[in-house]
């Protein structure tokens, strides 16, 4: 399997400085890598499923995207629970192909809360380069964000943050950090959080809005931005939440 043999490379020689009791092996069941699920990576195949039961096999391990451009065809659901998807390199591309509807409202990841009884803290999304196009044979093509709705809500966004800390199965001070986005209305959108922080994003083609913050509570720990662009929507919790 490549993408094992790549990994067995990165975790045999850096990590084992650090640790020379573990071996390959062990460091090798710290993590899930999307390619030993049956994602390819290639921009053209659709890896939807491959990638979402990387995810939904995770058991709290961080899932791993090896250097390539995966292609979508529907929302990557996260469960708070999983502790970070991550890439390798520079930015692996996550394209969501809207051919069959190019005005359709849909996001590229969505990141929930867990079944009530459990609360999920710091999840994290870093270093992947999202974006919404139309393929043709092995062609994309990215546009402008669509049309801009009046009242922009999570679908528009190209990654979704929902919870509810009133009531356990909340989440807790997210972590996006290293994204780029392009042509979606929407960069970030949280909503009924507690706390968050967004690190070096940077959204362009047009989006409305980089961020849309809805709901947000402990306002301390609200927002660290390098690098985001365009205007932040804020609107404040009921009951002392909010703020900048």
């Amino acid at each position: 399997n490549p993408s094992s043999a790549m990994l067995r490379s990165l975790v045999g020689s850096e990590m084992c400085i650090r640790d020379s009791n573990r071996t390959v092996d062990a460091k090798l069941e710290d993590f899930l890598s999307v390619k030993d699920f049956g994602a390819t990576g290639d921009g053209t195949t659709d890896d939807t499923t491959a990638v979402q039961n990387a995810i939904d096999n995770a058991d709290n391990k961080p899932v791993y995207f090896p250097k390539g451009h995966y292609r979508i065809t529907s929302s990557l659901v996260i469960n708070a629970s999983r502790e970070a998807i991550k890439r390798e390199g520079p930015y692996t591309i996550i394209s969501l192909d809207v051919t069959s509807n190019t005005n359709q409202r849909t996001s590229a990841i969505k990141l929930t809360g867990v079944d009530a009884g459990n609360a999920a803290e710091y999840p994290r999304i870093e270093n992947l380069h999202i974006k919404r196009g139309t393929l043709s044979g092995s062609t994309w093509t990215y546009t402008n964000a669509p049309p801009f709705p009046t009242d922009p809500g999570k679908d528009d966004a190209a990654i979704q943050v929902v919870g509810d800390p009133k009531t356990p199965g909340g989440v807790f001070r997210a972590v996006i950090q290293d994204i780029r986005i392009g042509s979606f209305s929407t960069g970030i959108y949280f909503t009924d959080v507690v706390g968050v922080s967004v690190k070096n994003c940077f959204v362009q083609q047009r989006t409305e809005y980089a961020l849309s913050l809805i709901h947000i509570y402990e306002p301390t720990r609200l927002l660290s931005i390098g690098y985001c662009g365009l205007v932040v929507k804020k609107k404040k919790a009921g009951g002392g939440g909010g703020g900048g």
